[in-house]
């Protein structure tokens, strides 16, 4: 749930320290029938692109079920984090930008133009853009969080890892759900799904969730109450299964969010005797108002407010987002190898706008627009799993577009009317080699490697206008951090493209993993792995007040040395 924001919505949100000990406890001894039986089903996965057991797979994962995630109320993607050891997800800017750190690894940007380097996949498809992972989870088949670097299957921006989801998938029986849920501040909560054979060798499945908050906790003089929340998002999957070997599977989903983000709350943090020192309560470590304190930090006088729930903000901290996409996958069987294809394609449009400094002033007033279009490809091959080699190859294609018109930080009552933004387009084009194997030494020894070679292209246009009071995209501007002149009138398209960075960077990258793993016993696996992943370089996406600020950033590299073991104890009551 978000920071400040209180709520009860049937079982979803019964997500407290009970659940999450009884929690640990069946991911520890099993639950449900299969404990009750005394033994633990196998936990089926894909994470080597390849149906096999998760304690046959040599990756340090985290796995969770459908069932788990609607026991444990979990709304976001980033709730995952609440059942993964070594996950932690944290929110920039207005909650609409979840940053993933998985052992460490992770970013902390608030703007559109960097990508995670915990890579997040949905349905096999790759999401290129830190905005596209704050999506709802409904009618979900599993969760896998793969720890390490995952350079070789799955590429660039997974340095950290990979987070994969997988939606429940159109069966011929009929099947239909409804979860309805009602809590406080007039909050609303519906998720459903039905689906069945639609004729021969054709089966569906449509599944919705909306999730609505007329209200918050927090109160405004004007504005009145915060915490609005108003989420609703759709999967709809056709699946044709009318060849022995061929299947062909569309989905087209989409969604929105508009909803009220975190909100700041301006503290009067400094004396008002004239001395512009720091209060001494605040120095303390207090942040409960003082009758002496009456300034910000920015030396203008501030509201002395002692209620946490009263804010000040001139505006309300609040995202727009917008998303639509459509996956094609097709699988045939060729004998010797089973073929894939997916294909898949997203939009997101988002509007944000933020009060920073938290106080009625615009001080520090920040406003965001984006406009993202992605479209990626991956073809592979994978052996049958019953011979003595096992290896995947495969070629992956990616291409998307980022174009920001607006990073906008309106400093107007701080410095007389004057804002910056900072607008730009990044195109990026990454294609990639991999080929994955496994080959057995003996009867229990398998040497693990693969290599994944990516090609990528980076296309930067933009920079940074000052705008003084009155005007703004056709008005008067000086641009900054720029290496060009600095132009009188920025509606002159010539002066405008002179003015902007415009560069390209190229990365070449060879990504790896080797290692070994040991079947000890029929029900233990013991394995040690070298890996190696690569993330993509980039420029900045902030306003930059300096020329070299400007200058793209190189790739960066990781290699993870790991040693594991899994295994099945007490008869498959214990798993390890």
């Amino acid at each position: 749930m978000r920071a400040g924001r209180t709520m009860s919505i049937g079982k979803r949100n019964e997500f407290n320290n009970l659940a999450v000990i009884a929690s640990a406890i069946a991911t520890i001894f099993g639950a449900g029938d299969a404990y009750a039986q005394g033994t633990l089903e196998e936990i089926i996965v894909t994470a080597q692109k390849r149906v096999q057991n998760a304690q046959d797979v040599p990756i340090t994962m985290t796995t969770l079920s459908g069932e788990e995630i609607s026991d444990l109320g979990f709304e976001t993607a980033a709730d995952v984090q609440y059942q993964t050891p070594g996950l932690i997800v944290s929110y920039s800017s207005t909650n609409a930008i979840p940053n993933f750190v998985l052992r460490g690894v992770g970013l902390n940007d608030f703007t559109a133009i960097q990508s995670s380097p915990v890579a997040v996949h949905v349905d096999e498809v790759y999401y290129g853009n830190s905005t596209m992972l704050n999506f709802l989870l409904f009618d979900i088949e599993r969760v896998e969080v793969l720890k390490g670097p995952q350079g070789t299957l799955y590429g660039r921006n997974s340095t950290g890892g990979s987070v994969n989801f997988f939606a429940n998938q159109p069966t011929e029986d009929f099947e239909a759900g409804l979860d309805l849920g009602v809590g406080n501040y007039s909050s609303r909560f519906v998720e459903g799904f039905v689906g069945g054979a639609l004729g021969d060798g054709v089966s569906g499945r449509f599944s919705f969730n909306a999730v609505n908050q007329g209200g918050g906790p927090f109160e405004h003089p004007t504005l009145g109450e915060i915490g609005q929340t108003s989420k609703h998002a759709f999967r709809g999957q056709l699946l044709w299964d009318g060849s022995e070997d061929t299947t062909v599977q569309l989905t087209v989903f989409g969604g929105s969010d508009d909803s009220d983000g975190n909100q700041y709350h301006g503290i009067a943090s400094y004396t008002n005797d004239g001395s512009f020192e720091i209060c001494p309560s605040v120095d303390a470590g207090s942040l409960r108002a003082s009758p002496d304190c009456s300034f910000d930090g920015f030396g203008r006088s501030i509201a002395v407010d002692d209620d946490p729930f009263t804010l000040q903000n001139g505006v309300v901290n609040r995202d727009t987002l917008d998303a639509f996409g459509a996956v094609l996958k097709i699988e045939r069987d060729l004998g010797f190898a089973a073929f894939s294809s997916i294909t898949g394609y997203n939009t997101l449009d988002r509007k944000s706008q933020e009060d920073a400094d938290g106080s009625v002033e615009r001080n520090i007033d920040v406003g965001y627009e984006t406009d993202f279009s992605q479209f990626t490809e991956e073809l592979r091959l994978s052996s049958p799993g019953d011979n003595a080699w096992t290896w995947t190859l495969g070629l992956f294609y990616s291409a998307d577009d980022l174009v920001t018109p607006r990073t906008e930080t309106d400093l107007a009552d701080l410095f007389d009317g004057f804002r910056q933004n900072h607008a730009y387009e990044l195109a990026t084009d990454s294609f990639a080699l991999f080929w994955h194997n496994e080959y057995l030494l003996s009867d229990t020894v398998s040497l693990i490697g693969g290599l994944r070679f990516t090609d990528e292209t980076r296309s930067f246009f933009g920079g940074t206008i000052n705008v003084a009071a009155g005007q703004g995209p056709t008005g008067d501007g000086d641009f900054v951090a720029s290496p060009g002149p600095q132009p009188g009138n920025f509606s002159d398209p010539a002066v405008f493209d002179e003015a902007f960075v415009d560069d390209e960077i190229g990365f070449s990258k060879t990504s790896w993993t080797i290692g070994l793993s040991v079947d000890a016993s029929d029900s233990t696996m013991i394995y040690g792995t070298v890996s190696n992943g690569f993330k993509s370089g980039g420029f900045v996406g902030d306003i930059t007040l300096q020329p070299i600020l400007n200058e793209p950033y190189d790739a960066e590299t990781l290699t993870a040395y790991e040693i594991g073991i899994k295994t099945d104890l007490l008869g498959a009551a214990l798993r390890w």
